[in-house]
């Protein structure tokens, strides 16, 4: 097995779905932006670190879900502490690159990602 990928606050990343932890026939490779929506203040810092594994989680069995079954190109979800969004596009220049690991050609998502966490949990979504 392989350690979990980590998917960087402030940076986009192509992060490598194995086929055995997505229980497919295929190896994917996808395109992940995880943003802050606000300053990087030290109160938001702090409950970023205190999320950040659950959201690094979270991030990516939701992109892995999508191969199955495709998720809205727009969600919002609201943690204990945090709000984040979720967005989808196709990812053109993925699907103009041909992705290897070792021997085995890999599959490009068709969308790429965008997550945008806010500390605090007052997205602008409507949750009622």
């Amino acid at each position: 097995m392989y350690e979990t990928p980590s998917v960087p606050l402030n940076d986009t990343s192509v992060i490598f779905l194995h086929q055995d932890d997505l229980g497919s026939s295929s190896s994917y490779v996808v395109q992940i932006t995880l943003k802050s929506a606000e300053p990087e203040s030290p109160e938001f810092l702090h409950t970023y670190a205190a999320v950040q594994h659950e959201l690094n989680q979270f991030i990516l069995q939701y992109v892995s879900a999508h191969l199955k079954h495709p998720m809205p190109e727009y969600a919002c979800f609201e943690g204990a502490n945090y709000a984040l969004e979720a967005r989808r596009a196709p990812w053109i220049f993925g699907q103009s690159v041909e992705f290897v690991w070792g021997k085995e050609k890999l599959k490009a998502c068709e969308d790429k990602w965008v997550f945008v966490f806010e500390a605090g949990g007052s997205s602008g979504a409507d949750t009622d």
